[in-house]
């Protein structure tokens, strides 16, 4: 009987350290595996963006005719220092057949006071050719571009913890190649969000104003036009007979040759 029990005895002995390995074993590979699912768990979902948060570029075209080029550029220049904007170049020049005189102005103006920038450019026309604005909404793009900037900046953390580590000359020429692509790509996309937040911060309106320089009264004016018309269609005309010269001259041979035979017949 004795004898059995210190047999028992010594199987449990012999069990028990057994047993306890493999239930730490599945201790810990319970713990890694809980941790690499919090590691790949995918982000909770974004909420939706407020319109107030929203990413918004504002463009506008404005042409008009005006009464004085002079006048009408101290106004325009007045209104855009009033609404924080700036003249980013202007251009001027005339137009179709020098009728009129023309000037063209960019101008930058933070996005909050861009319609009232148009709205008070407008009041000096005399007459509005062109009013065109356009809204782009890039919060999509923007928070796209945010996203996967954030992920490639982690992802170039590691790879530096990684050089740190590396021991072969391969392995850090390897590394720092891949550094190298990465820094590219987050140069890229910082500069994308740059370019983003200075367009959505600062609204483009494209403005062209001209003066008449023809002060003909109406009659006389459409009078002169239609001379001036039909001189050129005359001479565009003759231009045309020139391009077509040998077919003239087949067809006038071929007439030609055709009364010629029937007065021989005749006679």
């Amino acid at each position: 009987m004795k004898k059995r029990t210190i047999i028992i005895l010594s199987i449990l002995l012999i069990l028990i350290p057994a047993l306890f390995v493999v239930i730490k074993g599945s201790l810990v590979m319970h713990s890694v595996v809980h941790k690499e699912e919090k590691r790949f768990c995918p982000p909770a979902p974004i909420d939706l963006v407020q319109p107030k948060d929203r990413k918004l570029i504002k463009t506008g075209d404005l042409s008009f005719e005006c009464a004085n080029l002079g006048e009408t550029r101290r106004e325009i220049e007045a209104a855009v220092k009033q609404h924080g904007g700036f003249i980013v170049n202007e251009r001027l020049y005339h137009g179709y057949n020098k009728k009129t005189s023309n000037q063209a102005l960019k101008i930058r103006v933070p996005s909050e006071r861009f319609d009232a920038l148009v709205a008070d450019i407008s009041k000096g026309a005399q007459r509005v050719d062109q009013r065109t604005i356009v809204i782009e909404d890039v919060t999509e793009q923007y928070i796209d571009t945010e996203t996967r900037l954030a992920v490639k900046c982690q992802l170039e953390t590691r790879y530096r913890e990684l050089l740190t580590e590396a021991k072969t000359v391969k392995d850090i020429l390897s590394i720092e190649e891949q550094l190298a692509t990465l820094r590219e790509d987050i140069e890229s996309a910082e500069g994308k969000l740059k370019r983003l937040d200075d367009q959505v911060a600062l609204s483009t309106l494209d403005v062209t104003y001209y003066v008449s320089l023809d002060e003909s009264p109406e009659f006389a004016r459409y009078f002169r036009n239609g001379l001036g018309n039909g001189w050129e269609n005359l001479v565009w005309f003759f231009v045309g007979l020139l391009n077509i010269w040998p077919f003239i001259l087949i067809v006038v041979l071929l007439v030609g040759g055709f009364i010629y035979r029937k007065k021989r017949k005749t006679n």
